[in-house]
């Protein structure tokens, strides 16, 4: 295995880029929801001269500030979680809700590329792995298949399951796709041997394999 110091560089690399992506939309929910306050204000300013309060406008300042501070919960949710994949060196969780999880972590940078996600996982498939690492390896994945995928396009997930080993493909659409353009590189290497797997390219995919449950020891 490699040096589990490097595992941690780029580990501590990926959670800095993934904090810095979730404070700009965090930002960007507090703006909205400031200029929504805003409105508000205005109108009982209104109120006072009793011209009458439009009832449309309160009604869709208050529903926008709902929603963007649902919006925010569920960002916070999702990053807490990740978050705390670095409190024990092994952990179990449903790889469909690790894929939906680091899906719902790269939106921002999906939306910025004009890219939608589709996952077709395979359910009720448990791992037990070395989840900071692997949650790291398939970000640098899903941000490669972003640039990598035409604008409009999708990016397909789908996994198999063997008796010890899960494989994930990342596939782009077949008349759209520049994969063959992408190579894995080092920090791949370092994060795919981290949980025993390899991460590859085949015709229009970028495939991670690994072993669904690691020796501990």
């Amino acid at each position: 295995m490699k040096n589990d110091h490097d595992v941690s560089s780029i580990c501590l690399e990926i959670f800095s880029k993934i904090s810095a992506s979730i404070s700009h939309e965090i930002k960007n929910t507090l703006s909205i929801i400031n200029e929504n306050a805003g409105l508000l204000d205005d109108l009982s300013l209104i109120a006072e001269t009793d011209e009458g309060v439009p009832a449309q406008q309160v009604q869709t300042a208050v529903a926008t500030i709902s929603k963007q501070v649902a919006r925010s919960n569920r960002i916070m949710k999702d990053f807490n979680r990740f978050a705390h994949s670095a409190d024990t060196k092994f952990g179990k969780t449903d790889l469909k809700d690790l894929l939906q999880l680091m899906v719902a972590l790269t939106s921002r940078q999906a939306a910025m590329n004009s890219v939608s996600v589709d996952i077709e996982c395979l359910e009720d498939v448990n791992i037990t792995t070395r989840l900071l690492p692997l949650e790291s390896l398939i970000f640098l994945v899903l941000t490669s298949s972003y640039h990598t995928a035409q604008p409009g396009s999708t990016v397909t997930i789908e996994t198999n399951s063997r008796i010890d080993e899960i494989s994930i493909h990342f596939s782009l659409e077949e008349m759209n796709s520049k994969v063959e353009s992408y190579t894995p590189g080092a920090k791949e290497a370092v994060l795919a041997d981290a949980v025993q797997g390899s991460c590859s390219t085949k015709e229009n995919s970028i495939i991670i394999s690994f072993k669904s449950h690691l020796d501990k020891a």
